[in-house]
């Protein structure tokens, strides 16, 4: 309500396209379980059909692993998505956290199921790059649309935090991994610093804009409305070539983020 939009409302000017996921956890069953799950999903968002409804991360969540047991769930949990999309109750299925080799496979399996697989959201920003180049070359010779989460690196790529002013680091204990990315990302961050301050724009813009000429759609977060303003002014400017190009080598030499727990697979 007080960005303006409507939940249940047409996508577009008047209201907004509406995303969710469900988490493979292992006391999740099977298929008819996603099924459910989108069906809650549905009921609490306050719309008939999930525009776009995606898995959370690949069956990896194995409590017996350690003692030589494993069962996996994917193709289940992919038949799910597949009735989600048959009967309705979703426009649009995609995945999270799959690379390469999962993500052929989830695209195969629901394609013998007569639904396409429309997204794949990684982790992917200037300081998570080289891990996710393959992925996303799969992704684009599927015609699968990728989309970032973390495309800011938790604040990295904003330019608020400093170094040299404790007070902008954030509280303990994420000031310590922060501290460790600030020091190795410092050639990036000065790019990105100094390409903003050529185009006028700030650096979580350059930054997105980046993420946007890689053929992929940030997801940033925002604390206020204020955050939200500056993330869609990255639509109102487009970085040059040689721009793109300086980023792409500054993030090469830089100190990749965390993968979250998701190493792509």
């Amino acid at each position: 309500e007080e960005a303006g939009f409507t939940i249940g409302a047409a996508g577009g000017e008047d209201g907004c396209y509406v995303a969710t996921k469900f988490a493979p956890v292992p006391w999740r069953p099977g298929a008819e379980s996603v099924v459910q799950a989108c069906q809650a999903s549905a009921q609490r968002l306050g719309v008939d059909s999930i525009d776009l409804y995606q898995i959370h991360w690949p069956d990896i969540i194995q409590p017996l692993k350690s003692i030589g047991i494993e069962k996996r769930k994917d193709e289940q949990y992919w038949d799910g998505l597949a009735q989600c999309y048959h009967q309705g109750l979703a426009k649009n299925v995609g995945v999270s956290n799959y690379g390469p080799t999962m993500i052929k496979r989830a695209h195969k399996a629901l394609a013998d199921r007569g639904v396409p697989l429309v997204s794949n959201q990684i982790n992917f920003s200037l300081v998570r790059y080289q891990s996710s180049l393959e992925t996303i070359k799969v992704c684009e010779e599927l015609g699968i649309q990728v989309l970032a989460y973390f495309p800011l690196g938790n604040g990295l790529l904003a330019g608020k935090y400093d170094l040299n002013d404790k007070s902008t680091l954030p509280t303990f204990p994420k000031s310590i991994t922060m501290k460790k990315y600030l020091k190795g990302s410092q050639t990036l961050l000065q790019e990105v610093q100094t390409i903003a301050t050529t185009n006028n724009v700030s650096c979580a813009q350059v930054s997105l804009n980046w993420i946007m000429k890689k053929g992929v759609i940030p997801i940033p977060g925002c604390r206020n409305g204020a955050h939200a303003l500056d993330n869609f002014a990255s639509l109102d400017f487009v970085l040059s070539e040689e721009e793109v190009e300086r980023l792409d080598v500054a993030s090469m030499n830089s100190m990749e983020f965390s993968s979250g727990g998701f190493e792509l697979e």
